[in-house]
């Protein structure tokens, strides 16, 4: 069957129905919109046959989607009429709805079945119409339907005789659309025009709509950053995405080297190369202090008297620090990358001063054994942190003091000293002492006593002899005043009491030795103990005594006896 006689023949509808159980007007995915945002009506035409056009007067038709067996017609709700055209088949005018049209619903308009036949015939009478597109990756559609496109750009589809729309886009290109024309051979003439014959190739090739700048450069400078327009867009070397033609300002930047900048124009389709190449900008920077102060640059601590680094023009400022000390700054600029020397600012010493008042005055005071003068004394200029503070003057004691000298502070000291006594050097006010020695009756003993700061003394003794006549034990508590005399003597006066257990042995011829126990009951005791003082911490003394007023055994007794001792003192106080 020919063209001509298709064309003769006229488009007739057989029915049209509302498909009450019929979502797809109304469900997400399949849903369509008019123009003043209402859910569309939906026509479905069930036909294999392509090429259909359709007009819905003033009210338009929203969309055509080809389907599987059947064509999809969205139209506003409300409309009254369609008419329907084919290139092939002739056309419907102003076809009127029975029913009308509301929105969101989904209806099924069917063709004349006398015309199934030729539909049939058409559908027989196609060809594969192939597409090459650049880029490879644009999108083609056919008829308002998307089509695959292979990684080298190539498409095809089979199309009835006729007339059809195509669209070719990609990103950063022009859009192409047309219309093609499939012909049988016994229709095309030389007078018909273009037209798309069995396996022909419609090559499409889109222009760009944008341009590029491709930036090369030596390794070097790799992972420079690049700006266009004040905005970083990346790191060299790098190609830029699609750029809209006009006028760009080209920058690239890397630490240790002067910018980079340009200014260009770039045109659609347009690719312009760039070589960079960037001149360093960076100088060989020497600083300088005392070899024992430490360099401090951007917060860390560098080195000591001496550092070397690369610095770009710019405005910098390094600290020196010293223990004790203040910090020092320096403030320098780099104009040039030219090599320079910097001499630091030293940290200046942090001082405090010190105030001495003491009673009596013309006291000699020393710091960490240094002598500053006679009080009362002031004192400027002393670098901060702790001392040994020593205050004498003959015929008192000398006072020692730990001091802590702050920063702009004054530490005051105001002191009485304390006078000594017939200028006794080693002897303590307050002590606790221990001896042990021998006596003159043969016995080895110990002493326990303490002088307070009255010069009282309360002092404890035992004692312990044994020979082949007797066993002896004796105790006793005393209480004396102690006496200074000289640098280095003391005299106690003391009086107690005295406790002594004796044992003494007899010899007869049936028992042989035999002990026997003599108790003494408490006596009293007078002394006196006279001590050499060594050093501070130890002394020699001396104690005769003698015990009186004592009955033993039915008979008067006077004793007396004298202990030397070798003590061991543990002073209180000077």
């Amino acid at each position: 069957m020919s063209t001509l006689e298709l064309a003769a023949q006229s488009i007739a509808v057989s029915s049209f129905r509302a498909l009450e159980n019929d979502l797809t007007a109304n469900t997400y995915g399949t849903m369509q919109k008019d123009h003043n945002g209402e859910i569309s009506a939906l026509i479905k035409i069930p036909t294999t046959v392509q090429g259909f056009t359709f007009d819905g007067g003033m009210v338009g038709i929203v969309k055509v989607e080809q389907h599987v067996g059947e064509i999809w017609v969205y139209v506003p709700h409300g409309i009254k009429r369609i008419s329907i055209f084919h290139q092939q088949l002739g056309h419907l005018r102003d076809y009127y709805f029975p029913v009308p049209i509301e929105k969101a619903r989904t209806y099924e308009l069917n063709l004349l079945a006398g015309k199934a036949q030729i539909f049939e015939d058409l559908t027989t009478y196609q060809q594969q119409v192939r597409f090459r597109v650049v880029p490879a990756n644009a999108s083609v559609e056919i008829d308002e339907e998307p089509i695959f496109v292979d990684e080298q750009g190539f498409a095809s589809k089979r199309l009835s005789y006729g007339k059809h729309s195509y669209r070719v886009s990609a990103v950063n290109h022009y859009t192409q659309a047309g219309s093609l024309e499939v012909k049988t051979p016994e229709t095309q003439t030389s007078s018909d025009g273009p037209y798309v014959a069995e396996n022909d190739i419609l090559q499409v090739q889109l222009k760009a709509n944008v341009g590029w700048i491709n930036m090369l450069a030596s390794k070097e400078f790799h992972g420079a950053y690049v700006y266009l327009n004040d905005e970083r867009i990346g790191q060299l070397p790098m190609k830029t995405e699609g750029l809209k033609s006009g006028d760009y300002r080209l920058r690239v930047m890397k630490p240790g080297y002067r910018n980079f900048e340009q200014a260009l124009q770039l045109s659609d389709g347009q690719t312009v190369e760039i070589q960079v190449s960037l001149q360093e900008n960076i100088a060989l920077v020497t600083l300088l202090a005392d070899e024992k102060t430490e360099i401090w640059f951007d917060g860390q601590f560098k080195a000591l008297g001496r550092y070397e680094l690369k610095l770009e023009p710019g405005d910098y400022y390094v600290e020196t620090r010293r223990t004790a000390h203040e910090r020092g700054i320096t403030q320098f600029q780099i104009r040039e990358p030219n090599p320079q020397s910097i001499r630091l600012n030293e940290p200046q010493p942090m001082m405090g001063s010190l105030s001495v008042q003491s009673e009596p005055q013309q006291t000699k005071v020393y710091l960490n054994d240094v002598f500053l003068g006679e009080t009362p004394l002031t004192q400027n200029d002393i670098n901060i942190g702790e001392y040994r503070l020593l205050m004498e003057t003959p015929g008192y004691f000398p006072l020692r003091q730990t001091i802590a000298i702050a920063h702009k502070d004054t530490f005051s000291v105001n002191v009485s000293l304390r006078k000594k006594l017939n200028n006794n050097e080693y002897l303590s006010n307050a002590s606790l002492y221990a001896g042990a020695g021998l006596s003159l009756q043969s016995f080895v003993g110990g002493s326990l006593g303490v002088y307070f700061a009255k010069g009282i003394n309360v002092e404890a003794n035992y004692r312990y002899g044994e020979t082949k006549e007797y066993i002896k034990q004796h105790a006793d508590i005393r209480l004396g005043y102690g006496l200074k005399m000289g640098k280095h003597f003391l005299l106690t006066p003391q009086a107690g009491l005295l406790a002594r257990k004796e044992k003494t042995y007899t010899w007869d011829y049936v028992n042989g030795y035999v002990l026997h126990d003599d108790l003494h009951v408490p006596e009293c005791l007078l002394a006196a103990r006279f001590q050499y003082c060594l050093n501070p911490y130890m002394s020699l003394s001396l104690s005769a005594q003698a015990v009186v007023a004592s009955k033993a055994a039915g008979k008067l007794v006077s004793q007396a006896d004298a202990l030397v001792h070798l003590n061991f003192v543990i002073p209180f106080t000077k």
